[in-house]
């Protein structure tokens, strides 16, 4: 088996996005889905803050993560762009740019 079982970062990133898209999650509800260490998921979860992505929101004394409505709109094209290459894509986007 030479295929790395290793999630890329934009895997990681876009499992974050997707798995706090529907209802926000605590840090530590991600950190499990996500199969992630606490450093690991605050460092992945500052870069969607800076972009505007997620949210994170005090409840109480929980943190909170919810997708925005530019991270639901990352996700909608990460899963386009992934259709696409895996050829899916509609006939009319097989024309051939040269």
């Amino acid at each position: 088996m030479s295929e790395s079982l290793r999630r890329s970062k934009e895997e990681i990133l876009f499992g974050i996005l997707k798995s706090c898209s529907s209802e926000k999650l605590t840090i530590n509800q991600l950190m499990i889905c996500q199969n992630l260490s606490y450093r690991q998921l605050k460092s992945y979860l500052e870069q969607l803050v800076r972009s505007s992505l997620v949210t994170i929101e005090m409840e109480e004394k929980r943190k909170l993560v919810g997708t925005t409505q530019d991270g639901l709109n990352a996700l909608n094209r990460y899963r386009g762009a992934i259709s696409i290459l895996r050829g899916h894509a509609r006939e009319s986007s097989h024309n051939i740019v040269a």
